[in-house]
This record gives C-alpha cells, sequence and structure tokens, in this order.
C-alpha cells in the first residue's frame, strides 16, 4: 500500500477512504438504508441506524442516559441534569403563580381550568392562548416566542 496517499474517514461508515475516492463513496453510502439515521428511543441522540441497536441496549440498561421532559418548560434532559434542572425551573415557575388573570382575556385565572404555561413561564388559559398562537407566536407578555 501506498504510504503516501491520504484517506479520510467516512461520515457514515467511518472506513477510510482514499481522497480521490471519497465523493463517490459517501454518495453511495449515504443513501444505504443501513447507514441512515435515526434516534434512540432512551437518549434521543442520533446515531447510524447501523449502531443503533447495541446502542439502545446499552442505553436501556443505563438509566442516567434516558431523557426526561421537564414538566415545566417541556426541555428534555438526561436524568442527571435533569435533576439539577428541574429546581432551577420549578423556582423559576413559582415566581408567576402569583398571575391571577389572563393576560389575553382579562379573566380569573383558576387552577380547575386547563391552563397553558409557556416556555417563558407566562401562563395564560389554554383556549386564549390557542386562539392567540394562530395569529402570533410570540408570547404576549414578554414577546418569547413559543411553540403551541
Amino acid at each position: 500500500m501506498d504510504a503516501g496517499i491520504s484517506k479520510v474517514s467516512c461520515e457514515f461508515c467511518s472506513k477510510n477512504i482514499e481522497v480521490g475516492n471519497y465523493v463517490v463513496h459517501v454518495e453511495r453510502c449515504s443513501k444505504n438504508p443501513v447507514n441512515m439515521h435515526s434516534p434512540c428511543q432512551f437518549c434521543k441522540e442520533v446515531l447510524p441506524n447501523f449502531i443503533l441497536d447495541k446502542h439502545k441496549i446499552f442505553c436501556s440498561q443505563n438509566p442516567e442516559n434516558i431523557k426526561i421532559i421537564c414538566i415545566y418548560c417541556k426541555t428534555s434532559f438526561k436524568k442527571k441534569a435533569y435533576d439539577d434542572h428541574i429546581a432551577e425551573c420549578e423556582n423559576k415557575y413559582k415566581t408567576f403563580e402569583h398571575d391571577k388573570e389572563c393576560p389575553i382575556c382579562l379573566c380569573e385565572l383558576k387552577k380547575t381550568q386547563e391552563l397553558k404555561v409557556l416556555e417563558c413561564f407566562h401562563q395564560f388559559h389554554k383556549d386564549c392562548i390557542l386562539e392567540w398562537s394562530k395569529k402570533r407566536r410570540l408570547c404576549p407578555i414578554c414577546r418569547a416566542f413559543f411553540r403551541p
């Protein structure tokens, strides 16, 4: 083998490919269903399908890799990071619990009603903010972008 030929690692199959053949190899490799990428159901990391099965076995046996969604801000975290995050997020959320009325309809917010808390922690009647989101995707109070 010629030591002067440089090689590059394929991003799909991790094989070392000669530089001159790289573009053709990557194009062919990217269309191979085995090399498609999918998210792990446990940690949500996107990986090539050919290693995903082994990765899922590891993830399923390691509870630290399971992702959890924050009940307040809806962000997903690995368990280890979630434990630190939840206390901080809970404190932010509680500071906004004093809201007594919906900023859209100006009617009282009652715990018995369906409420929607945005990522910015502002809360509204669910129906009010869903109707608002048809026109705008910005919080009516702080103008932060939100997903309905």
